[in-house]
């Protein structure tokens, strides 16, 4: 099997966004150790006629239009004092990737006449499943041309006080080591 990298690029939101920091829940903080990684695989029709840089080009624009709701996904998870998870809203954007497969696989031999493979990998601390589903679906729609069904909840007034204020002031100058974050767990695949 061979792969060859076509191009990559960085997608910007298509509007500017809210800039700042977002803090993430409890919960968030607890999960965030890797990556969820989907990937979908799409067989072409026989009388599919879209060109690979038509598909490429769609689904560029429509994940631009879906940073502008889904703004947090175009920064970047950052740590602040104490160990805890921010996201740092600046609309830095997210990396696009395209490549070719050659492969001589039975099951992977359309994927030279056009198939299509979309992977993404995404910060669990940043998206459980539920809100990935929602955005995985809007993304769809923007691709099909359809307009945005559900805006996404990021409010975090219901999270009170955390992130509003810098971590330095919230803890006191010595704290027991039990309060301090658990050590980051590194994921190592054999």
């Amino acid at each position: 099997m061979k792969i060859n990298l076509n191009g990559s690029c960085l997608v910007k939101p298509a509007q500017p966004t809210w800039n700042g920091m977002l803090p993430l829940s409890e919960l968030d903080q607890i999960r965030s150790i890797g990556y969820v990684n989907f990937i979908l695989l799409y067989r072409p029709p026989q009388e599919w006629f879209t060109p690979p840089e038509a598909i490429v080009e769609t689904l560029k624009n429509s994940i631009s239009k879906l940073l502008v709701p889904f703004h947090p996904l175009a920064g970047r998870l950052t740590r602040i004092l104490g160990g805890r998870l921010q996201i740092q809203c600046n609309g830095i954007g997210v990396p696009l990737t395209k490549t070719l497969l050659e492969a001589t696989l039975d099951d992977l031999k359309e994927f030279r006449w056009g198939g299509v493979c979309i992977g993404v990998a995404m910060s669990h601390a940043s998206m459980d499943g539920l809100s990935s589903s929602h955005f995985y679906s809007e993304w769809a729609r923007l691709a099909r041309g359809e307009p945005l069904e559900t805006q996404p909840f990021l409010n975090r007034e219901l999270l009170g006080d955390i992130g509003r204020q810098t971590r330095s002031a919230a803890l006191p100058q010595q704290h027991p080591p039990e309060f301090d974050a658990p050590p980051l767990l590194i994921y190592i695949q054999n």
